[in-house]
């Protein structure tokens, strides 16, 4: 039924396009059935029509990191990073800041890119059910009082050694320690630059 609606729509705007003899080229329908068919046929986040992109943090405060435990699927019950989808005219830093404040709390400073990570979720006839495409990112807490709310059961600051008793996935786990030798990387530098600039004025 939707689909058979939808490609009225589509004709329709062709139909039009092709009867102005005089009027602009068919290549500016284009747009306008884009849009007929993300109105008819919105994404979806379950069982979607392609990837979705979507943001996370690893969020460093002193030695402890912040993580989030899933209210939803795909992984409800799960301890993992906060973040979420990008939402249609978002830039990937606004929906970063506004997924970690909606469901932590906290305000953040981003850093910098980590990694790239696919979560792709099948069910048992093999069909995708979930596949987004993640940006991992390194941030700094900044500011707020971290408490669960939106998609989170709880969130907490931990450890990086007691994440396994909590059963974080292990491709988390990396995710976490290689913003962790990022950061510690940075630190070495701003201490290395330090001491240059001392022994430069000295």
């Amino acid at each position: 039924m939707v689909l058979s609606f939808l490609i009225v729509r589509v004709c329709r705007v062709l139909r039009v396009s092709l009867t102005r003899a005089h009027a602009k080229p068919i290549l500016t329908t284009i747009p306008s059935m884009m849009q007929a068919i993300e109105e008819e046929c919105p994404m979806k986040r379950e069982y979607p029509s392609r990837p979705i992109p979507a943001v996370a943090a690893v969020i460093f405060s002193g030695t402890k990191v912040l993580l989030v435990k899933r209210a939803n699927p795909p992984s409800e019950g799960q301890w993992s990073l906060p973040g979420g989808a990008i939402q249609l005219g978002e830039t990937w830093r606004e929906a970063l800041e506004r997924e970690i404040l909606e469901e932590a709390g906290i305000g953040i400073e981003v850093k910098s890119l980590v990694a790239v990570v696919d979560r792709i979720v099948r069910d048992k006839q093999h069909r995708i059910r979930y596949h987004y495409i993640i940006l991992d990112y390194w941030a700094e807490y900044a500011s707020g009082s971290a408490q669960a709310s939106s998609d989170a059961m709880d969130v907490r600051w931990l450890e990086i050694p007691d994440l396994e008793a909590l059963g974080v996935s292990e491709d988390t786990v990396r995710v976490i320690k290689l913003a962790r030798e990022m950061r510690r990387a940075a630190n070495s530098r701003a201490i290395a630059n330090r001491g240059e600039t001392c022994s430069f004025t000295l």
